[in-house]
């Protein structure tokens, strides 16, 4: 049983064979030197060469429906997810949409105006996430240790936490990972905040004051010059 319909495969070709007639009439209204080499030379060739692969992959399968499924090699089965993975990048057309359209364009300038900003607030992030990251998870660790030496009665005894301890707070990667799901929507910092209660004070206060530095102050500042940075975009502001 196929798993993709016949009619699916004949309107695909359908399709193609639009995308291969526009070509056509473009190289005809065009000609060859203005179709590659006009004012628009880098769009035309990569719609020609997406095109191209769109026509092999749809002879690829009128080969295929001509013959058995069991005749199919694997190679064939890599070449066709190639090509279609590749004509999926036709997509990228959509780009062109920002030429056109002062809203979207106004919106992509602003973006790209607190690119550097944004990346040196990311920087910041990162250490803070860090900074607070290590204090917990040492925090924690030290917290497991002592309780896996006091259930054992070996000092040399390896760290054991529980299950939700383990998963937030076990190592300075878990703890970032932690802090950064916490202030981004990934999970309720109340439930990253939980097994903290059970091990230590001074671990939920700098949770606290990581969400209160992170929301309050990181985060609102961003929002804050990327506002101003929109209106400049658009005009409304020096």
């Amino acid at each position: 049983m196929r798993e993709v319909p016949e009619w699916f495969s004949v309107v695909n070709m359908i399709i193609v064979f639009s995308y291969v007639l526009e070509i056509f009439l473009k190289l005809r209204a065009y000609g060859f030197r203005g179709f590659f080499l006009g004012p628009e030379k880098v769009w035309n060739i990569f719609d020609f060469l997406i095109v191209a692969l769109s026509l092999s992959e749809t002879m690829l399968e009128i080969m295929a429906l001509m013959s058995s499924a069991t005749n199919l090699d694997s190679s064939y089965l890599r070449s066709i997810r190639f090509i279609r993975v590749v004509r999926a990048l036709r997509g990228i057309r959509v780009i062109r949409l920002i030429h056109y359209i002062g809203a979207l364009r106004t919106l992509v300038f602003s973006i790209v105006s607190t690119a550097g900003s944004l990346v040196w607030t990311l920087v910041l992030l990162i250490l803070v996430f860090y900074i607070f990251g290590v204090i917990i998870a040492q925090i924690v660790t030290d917290h497991c240790r002592e309780s896996a030496q006091r259930s054992t009665g070996d000092l040399d005894a390896l760290p054991s936490c529980e299950k939700d301890a383990s998963r937030y707070w076990f190592g300075v990667s878990e703890s970032m990972f932690t802090l950064f799901m916490a202030i981004t929507g990934g999970i309720s910092w109340e439930d990253a905040l939980k097994p903290l209660r059970d091990i230590s004070s001074v671990a939920v206060a700098c949770m606290v004051l990581y969400i209160v530095i992170a929301v309050f102050a990181i985060l609102n500042v961003l929002a804050l010059w990327c506002t101003c940075a929109f209106i400049r975009a658009s005009g409304g502001g020096p």
